[in-house]
């Protein structure tokens, strides 16, 4: 993670935010390792939480990500490095990820819609909540005009029973009370549809109101709609983008192990083909072998110019694709290279074998001597067989000059040539030439 030694921090607060300029933490704080890193959490005992979030930087840091400048963490940002990722961002308050810094307009331009939503997300619930105290003051006015029908109801059935009373009644005095009693009913009547009126032209206004009012909210809900898909599109953008960096960065990865790996057998077979040529030269002539290996010598003193063995590209310095383009030419050098050490050592087993059997005469072949692992990257000579009917030819080419000049070799042992030992090991006489 960030402890990673080729890890160099790019934002400045790492070096700026230092024991002595953050001051002790709050009461009942703590600060701790994360395991074997370097890396710290923070306990707060109070309401026995955790965090990443420093709680000092609170007033130090920044709190709009706007105001940033380059190289700048907002609070609650934290810059980290992960092998496979690289450097990359995390803002701990709202659990995001991010590969640009928050001083980038990426990043910004981002937040710019996540804080338009959230300010959007809080307005519409503030008109939600409005919505639902309206519609409860709605159904209360609906309730009290049912209330005052209910009333009314009672009232007229009242005023109904009065009446049938007064034409059975044949006591004037009765009669009259019923008359009076009747007519105070009547004045409540009044009252009640005139408060019914009154109420139900307040409950229509009302209830248009509301109509009207909750319209507005449905259009505003399906302008949120469309913000939340533009920042659910913008989440998924900027975390496909982690996940195909990571997927990028771990195949540069895994091509630089196997351009190591296949160094690694390169030298490996370089190395033995050094030893294999002077146990060759031994057996013919001890005082050339000597005079040939110190030659060989200096002249692997100017290998590091070589290609082959130049430096990888450093990660990270430019485009993704141009830097597995660069390391997998690299790579099919490395394999071809190996190919052709492969060869040599073959050729020198064998030759090795037959001085050992006495098989090869008394003298020293040329195309030994002339044999060097570094031909085909310097201008020194290289040998390669090839079949040309019953006559074996060595091609000794010049690389630098363009030079090319071939001799009948007829020390060369035959079975060197064969196209067929060279078809066993998956490469055909025109790579060989090439």
């Amino acid at each position: 993670m960030a402890d990673h030694p080729d890890y160099v921090p790019v934002a400045i607060n790492s070096r700026i935010e230092t024991e002595e300029v953050l001051g002790p933490l709050p009461d009942n704080w703590e600060k701790s390792r994360y395991g074997n890193s370097k890396r710290h959490f923070f306990v707060d005992h109070n309401t026995k939480s955790t965090t990443w979030v420093d709680p000092r930087t609170f007033y130090l840091r920044k709190h709009d990500i706007h105001e940033v400048v380059a190289g700048e963490l907002p609070y609650g940002w934290e810059e980290t490095f992960d092998q496979v990722c690289g450097i990359y961002y995390i803002d701990h308050v709202k659990q995001k990820h991010f590969l640009d810094g928050p001083w980038e307009e990426s990043t910004k331009s981002f937040y710019s819609t996540v804080n338009k939503l959230e300010e959007e997300t809080k307005k519409l619930e503030e008109q939600l909540e409005l919505e639902r105290q309206k519609k409860e003051d709605l159904d209360a006015a609906e309730a009290r005009l049912a209330q005052l029908e209910a009333e009314k109801e009672i009232i007229e059935l009242q005023i109904s029973e009065i009446q049938t009373k007064q034409q059975e009644e044949t006591d004037e005095a009765a009669i009259q009370a019923l008359r009076d009693q009747q007519a105070n009913l009547s004045g409540e009547l009044d009252n009640i549809n005139s408060q019914i009126s009154n109420d139900r032209a307040a409950y229509e206004q009302q209830a248009a109101e509301f109509e009207t009012f909750h319209s507005e909210i449905e259009e505003f809900q399906k302008r949120l709609d469309e913000l939340k898909g533009v920042n659910e599109r913008l989440e998924n953008e900027n975390r496909e983008l982690m996940q195909q960096t990571q997927e990028g960065n771990q195949n540069l990865a895994e091509m630089r192990n196997m351009i190591e790996m296949e160094a690694a057998q390169r030298a490996a077979l370089e190395s033995y083909i050094h030893q294999l040529k002077n146990e060759v030269l031994q057996m013919y002539s001890p005082e050339e072998a000597e005079a040939i290996r110190e030659k060989e010598e200096a002249e692997q003193l100017a290998r590091n110019e070589l290609v082959i063995d130049a430096p990888l590209p450093e990660a990270g310095t430019m485009d993704e694709n141009e830097e597995f383009n660069q390391l997998k030419a690299r790579l099919d050098e490395e394999r071809r290279e190996r190919e052709r050490l492969k060869l040599m050592t073959e050729n020198l087993e064998a030759e090795r074998t037959r001085a050992q059997e006495g098989e090869a005469g008394s003298n020293l072949p040329d195309w030994v001597v002339q044999l060097n692992i570094n031909a085909e990257k310097s201008a020194a000579l290289k040998v390669t067989i090839s079949k040309n009917g019953e006559n074996q030819e060595v091609a000794q080419e010049d690389i630098e000059n363009g030079r090319q000049v071939s001799q009948i070799a007829d020390e060369i042992p035959q079975e060197f040539a064969q196209e067929e030992n060279v078809a066993q090991e998956g490469i055909s006489q025109e790579e060989i030439r090439q």
